[in-house]
């Protein structure tokens, strides 16, 4: 009887360690599994952080090539303005000088005018005079 108690003590010590060594491999298991899920997350986020870098270097890029744009926009809106500016400038300038030359040829006309009717008058008096002459001597 002693014997078949060692037997059971010796069985049960062997069951107990036994049931340890799966406990210990079901943790390690366990411990092992994580650390796979770990390293996986770990490797996503790596390139999950790759690819927003390149995303984020892009956009830079990006908005850059916006800024430059706009700062082209700007320049070339206020050459706009200025070549405007310009125009109705050399416009105010073209009418100015076309009613110069109207009024111009409307005072060369009137002096034209004038002048042969000065002409005609300077006649009419030589001829007036030479009239008087001609009768005074008569």
């Amino acid at each position: 009887q002693a014997t078949r108690q060692r037997e059971r003590a010796s069985g049960a010590a062997a069951a107990a360690r036994i049931d340890d060594m799966t406990k210990q491999v079901d943790d390690l298991r366990e411990e092992l599994n994580a650390s796979k899920h770990r390293e996986k997350v770990n490797s996503n986020a790596a390139l999950l952080a790759a690819e927003l870098t390149q995303q984020v270097e892009q956009l830079e890029q990006d908005l850059a090539s916006t800024r430059q744009r706009e700062k082209s926009n700007a320049t070339a809106v206020k050459q706009v303005h200025e070549l405007t500016t310009q125009l109705e400038q050399a416009e105010a300038d073209l009418q100015a000088t076309r009613q110069r030359e109207k009024a111009s040829s409307a005072a060369q006309a009137r002096a034209e005018e004038l002048s042969q009717q000065l002409e005609q008058v300077q006649e009419d008096l030589q001829t007036t005079r030479q009239r008087e002459k001609a009768n005074s001597q008569a």
